[in-house]
Formats: structure tokens, C-alpha cells, sequence
């Protein structure tokens, strides 16, 4: 069973891609994203995938970009 502070570590990355999102300038790749807060590019992905399925995140189908 995953203990507490593991649990609001995952919430605060969330909160985290959500707030770089919020004050990008535009768009941004998976790669500026991960570079940007200094997170592995594959757990980015997976809380992006996330939070697009709940409607927090969009996708340009062309660019690939995230806001």
C-alpha cells in the first residue's frame, strides 16, 4: 500500500504540469514540458494522458502540443 506522502507527491506533479500549462506563452511539447519542470519524459506522459481524459489537458491532433 502506497503511504500518504507518495500519494500527495503524485497530486503535486499533476498540479504542476497543470500550473506550467496555465502560464505557458502557448502549446507545449511533451519534451519542453519535461525539461521545463525537470521530470522524466514518461511520467509526463502518463499525467498528461490523465489528465486529458478528465478534461483538464487538450492535445493539438497536428501538432501534438499540450494547454
Amino acid at each position: 500500500m502506497k503511504t500518504t506522502k507518495s500519494l500527495n507527491s503524485s497530486v503535486k506533479r499533476a498540479v504542476k504540469i497543470l500550473e506550467f500549462l496555465a502560464v505557458s506563452a502557448g502549446p507545449m511539447d511533451l519534451g519542453d514540458i519535461s525539461r521545463s519542470l525537470k521530470m522524466n519524459k514518461s511520467t509526463v506522459y502518463r499525467f498528461l494522458a490523465t489528465l486529458m481524459e478528465d478534461g483538464y489537458v487538450n492535445q493539438d491532433p497536428n501538432s501534438g502540443k499540450y494547454s
